[in-house]
């Protein structure tokens, strides 16, 4: 897949597609109606021999008019590439928001950005997709403007998984509330932590759990609590296989409300399950965490030893768990 940049002012003929499909939106986790979406474009880039194209923005829109709104995201940047990549897209474009461009009405955001630069001659959205200043563009208006043309716009009905309407929202609150395998039912993969192993206080090592604090950045953590998974060593995993090499971990993301004199902040510690591959061997590397369990809440104990055999009991119950994946 080609990623390519579009500036707030697109320009005719500015990309190499000839005839493109293209489905729009921010895509935040890829879940199972994003899915949806990039199937039917893919559908009908192959049957009309047509470029398949994912549009984007950067930054997404309501990040852009309420930057004080913070709303955890579940992709960093590069993990909505790769995601869309895995789904088998020829382009991603990433347009450029700014105030010039958030003011094109409905119409030049069609002729200027989808039909004349990215030469759309099929789209794909959801039900409750709007374009154009003011969001004043409607499914109804991109039909409309899109028939003048002989494209074609296909709209998508609201996916539901077992019966739940499948949304980021949704899985944003079922990972706070700590339920994995309904977040995992509506993203359709396990939840992906990535980032940098940065030095820690070492005290998972005293304790006889070396663990590898890993630095999770613009990206949505799980509620607080104790988590089992599987970690890998790499720069770019995959995002919806979880890959061969896998190590069985457990995840503690937490304050460390046991340990003296630890900083409120909150943490994230990797402890490896399976031998072979010490903490300090980790140092500027960056790991993916796939989580599929939760182990318990975050608590605080009378001592450290008291900690010392709780964490003895929670790898035996991880392991437990994920014996059986």
């Amino acid at each position: 897949m080609k990623v390519l940049r579009s500036p707030s002012n697109p320009k005719p003929h500015t990309f190499p597609m000839e005839a493109s499909a293209i489905t729009i939106g921010n895509f935040d986790g890829c879940h199972r109606g994003h899915q949806e979406l990039i199937a039917k474009v893919r559908a009908r880039a192959n049957g009309q021999g047509y470029s398949s194209l994912c549009l984007t923005f950067d930054p997404n829109p309501k990040q852009f008019f309420k930057p004080d709104r913070q709303v955890g995201k579940l992709f960093q940047s590069q993990q909505k590439l790769r995601a869309l990549a895995e789904l088998g897209l020829d382009y991603t474009v990433i347009q450029e928001f700014n105030q010039h461009f958030s003011q094109l009405k409905p119409y030049e955001f069609y002729q200027m950005l989808l039909k004349q630069s990215l030469r759309a001659r099929a789209i794909v959205v959801g039900h409750d997709f709007r374009f154009g200043k003011g969001r004043e563009g409607t499914t109804e208006v991109l039909q409309k403007l899109a028939e003048a043309d002989g494209c074609v716009v296909d709209v998508v009905e609201p996916q539901d998984w077992k019966g739940q309407v499948i949304s980021s929202s949704a899985i944003r609150s079922y990972l706070q509330e700590r339920e994995l395998q309904k977040a995992r039912d509506l993203l359709g993969r396990p939840y992906l932590l990535e980032g940098p192993v940065v030095s820690g206080k070492k005290l998972g090592r005293q304790l006889g759990f070396p663990t590898a604090n890993i630095l999770t950045q613009d990206q949505l953590l799980p509620g607080l609590g104790v988590y089992a998974g599987f970690v890998v060593v790499n720069k770019e995993p995959s995002i919806f296989k979880i890959p061969a090499e896998r190590k069985p971990c457990i995840l503690n993301i937490g304050k460390r409300p046991t340990v003296p004199g630890a900083e409120p902040s909150v943490t994230t510690e990797v402890h490896i399950l399976t031998d072979g591959i010490g903490p300090d061997a980790l140092y500027d590397e960056t790991l993916g965490v796939y989580l599929t369990h939760f182990v318990r809440m975050e608590q605080k104990f009378d001592s450290l030893d008291e900690l010392k055999n709780q964490i003895a009991a929670d790898c035996r119950q991880a392991r437990s768990m994920l014996a059986t994946l």
